[in-house]
């Protein structure tokens, strides 16, 4: 090979050289060298938690507004939405039944009245009436139907209560004071501490007691829908087709019209 051929051949491998090094470099490439690694995303903040209503410093019975002067018992039981957006509360250890405006600025009483601590449950402690002059003893659930009527697990007085819309209260079946596990209609049949409540479109309710499910239709009739539960006091709702759901001892339960229950997720 000749002196010129072999200058010749060198420039071409050094302008090859030079073209791939330039093209790496415009890769991110080349020895040595990696792509850069995307910087993660920013972290999603944690939800905003702030005071609905009610007063930190101490318990209360107070309705007004809730920027300034409601508070409630320091045990506060289930709660409801109603299809107007406001929220009726169950506020145990005030044997009340309170609501909150659609708006959240205000508390107010929907039904029940003082009863004097140390009451024996029973007839002094399960007055029907219109709103103040209805009594509750412990009430610790709620449940609301498309009507506006809302049902109350009173649970101290073994009852389960009915406040229609225009705060009328009325029992729709037990016997106030009597601890029992009786089918029938109304006051002849007997609950034992209700605990949980749920109610369907078509105005059938649901109570979970120790051990049982409950089932009670618009006209007061109780049959036991499930014997014998996971746990002692399974939690119930409906959804919208009306079929009964039950948070039982790690479980969540499906229940057919006849008690029949299948496993939806476990715990």
């Amino acid at each position: 090979m000749t002196h010129h051929a072999l200058n010749d051949r060198q420039q071409r491998l050094g302008l090859l050289a030079a073209l791939v090094v330039s093209m790496l470099t415009a890769c991110g490439g080349g020895s040595g060298s990696s792509a850069e690694t995307p910087a993660p995303p920013p972290p999603i903040p944690p939800p905003a938690i702030s005071l609905l209503a009610g007063y930190t410093l101490g318990e209360g019975n107070q309705d007004g507004l809730t920027s300034t002067n409601a508070s409630f018992s320091t045990s506060v039981g289930g709660m409801a939405v109603t299809s107007s957006g406001e929220v009726v509360i169950a506020d145990t250890n005030n044997n009340l039944i309170r609501k909150l405006s659609a708006n959240s600025e205000q508390v107010s009483t929907l039904a029940g009245g003082l009863v004097p601590l140390g009451t024996i449950p029973g007839a002094l402690s399960s007055s029907d009436g219109n709103g103040p002059d209805a009594r509750f003893y412990r009430p610790t659930a709620v449940a609301v139907d498309a009507a506006g009527n809302t049902y109350v697990a009173d649970t101290a007085n073994h009852l389960v209560r009915k406040i229609s819309a225009a705060g009328t209260v009325t029992t729709l079946a037990g016997q106030a004071g009597i601890c029992g596990n009786q089918d029938g209609v109304g006051n002849g049949a007997t609950l034992c501490d209700p605990i949980s409540i749920a109610v369907d479109n078509a105005g059938t309710v649901y109570v979970s007691e120790t051990g049982r499910i409950r089932k009670i239709t618009a006209d007061g009739a109780v049959n036991t829908l499930a014997s014998q539960t996971r746990g002692r006091k399974p939690l119930l709702a409906t959804d919208s087709a009306g079929t009964l759901y039950a948070a039982d001892a790690g479980l969540i339960l499906k229940y057919a019209a006849d008690g029949q229950a299948t496993v939806v997720t476990e715990g």
